[in-house]
């Protein structure tokens, strides 16, 4: 994930901008190739790319940084997590390569035939509420168990039964301690409006990939049949979840979708592709954009002290685009081009002309 924050340099020409290039969250780093994560056995020690990120860093050529999370089975017990941290510990100490917690999959996916994201409702055709893949007990055990070790958790939750499930998990974590740390929910596709003020309440931030948020064939075909058009229409509820205090952080899920921030922007500001708009009530602003792809990003991460933002006592990570991206129309936006990147104040990537 790319995220941005733009800040005028008095050493490019006006028409260039200079914005924060926080890292990117790998959240599923020790998973292997091919593997089912939904269905991820418990008990595996496996490293999947982490060995990879090491020697690229050994070799110099870990130019960014990279936040990896390890995927927990939904079958993890609480003891599970001794197993992954006997992975992290093998991997502590690589420059450039932050291990801050968990990925756990809540439940699966909205669309035709798989229908498998939990709802509080029903799929139309067939009656069914999906299904959870952690029972209650046990997902707020586990979170519990992570909390109480210092990791953050990365919930991915499509349904709004998974969504609700996720914030009960994280209640009950607080509950027991104050430990600080921001847990995040990936997805939310559905969110139910009593749901809507537990972010705030819980310092939960809601990491969203608006750039789903457009009526294309995929959601006519596979989604709108199979809902009711409320809650086709409430899909992604972005401006709401930040009405009632949420922090948005913006995502990708790459290489599902495109990594390419801007055009993700313009989604969310415009609401609308290419079979028309998606609830413009739910669009978001430019610098709610911005926000969510480099602070709020970097606190997803637990590294908001160190990136996010151009400002002194943090590392000089940034980018240099081709264009005023506070000042030109959301059609354009989507458009810019990345002309250089520079890490900890080292360009390592300038474009060819």
């Amino acid at each position: 994930m790319v995220r941005l924050w733009p800040v005028k340099l008095d050493t490019v020409a006006s028409r260039h901008l200079a914005t924060a290039l926080p890292p990117w969250i790998d959240p599923a780093a020790n998973a292997g190739p091919g593997e089912a994560l939904f269905s991820r056995a418990p008990g595996s020690t496996g490293a999947g790319v982490l060995s990879a990120y090491r020697a690229l860093a050994d070799a110099g050529g870990l130019t960014a940084h990279v936040a990896a999370l390890l995927v927990a089975s939904p079958q993890s017990t609480a003891a599970d997590l001794d197993r992954l941290e006997s992975v992290r510990d093998r991997f502590q100490g690589v420059p450039h390569l932050s291990l801050p917690g968990i990925k756990i999959f809540a439940d699966g996916v909205l669309e035709y035939p798989a229908q498998s994201a939990a709802l509080l409702g029903h799929y139309h055709n067939s009656g069914s509420q999906g299904a959870m893949l952690l029972e209650s007990d046990s997902f707020k055990t586990l979170v519990d168990a992570a909390d109480a070790r210092g990791w953050l958790v990365h919930v991915h939750a499509l349904g709004d039964r998974a969504v609700r499930e996720s914030l009960d998990a994280v209640a009950h974590a607080r509950q027991q301690r104050s430990s600080g740390i921001e847990h995040s929910i990936t997805h939310l596709q559905l969110v139910d409006a009593q749901d809507h003020p537990r972010f705030a309440q819980l310092g939960v931030i809601a990491v969203m990939q608006l750039h789903w948020a457009e009526i294309d064939n995929y959601l006519l075909d596979l989604v709108r049949p199979f809902l009711s058009e409320a809650d086709f229409l409430r899909q992604y509820p972005a401006r709401s979840l930040l009405k009632h205090g949420a922090v948005i952080a913006g995502a990708s899920d790459w290489p599902i979708s495109t990594a390419n921030p801007w055009e993700a922007m313009h989604n969310a500001m415009t609401r609308h592709g290419p079979d028309g708009g998606l609830n413009a009530a739910e669009r978001l602003g430019r610098e709610d954009m911005f926000m969510a792809y480099t602070l709020n990003a970097a606190r997803v991460m637990g590294m908001s002290s160190e990136i996010g933002s151009i400002q002194a006592g943090k590392q000089a990570d940034f980018i240099v685009v081709d264009r005023d991206v506070l000042t030109v129309p959301v059609e354009s936006l989507k458009a810019t081009r990345v002309l250089q990147t520079y890490f900890q104040g080292q360009p390592v990537y300038i474009a060819q002309p």
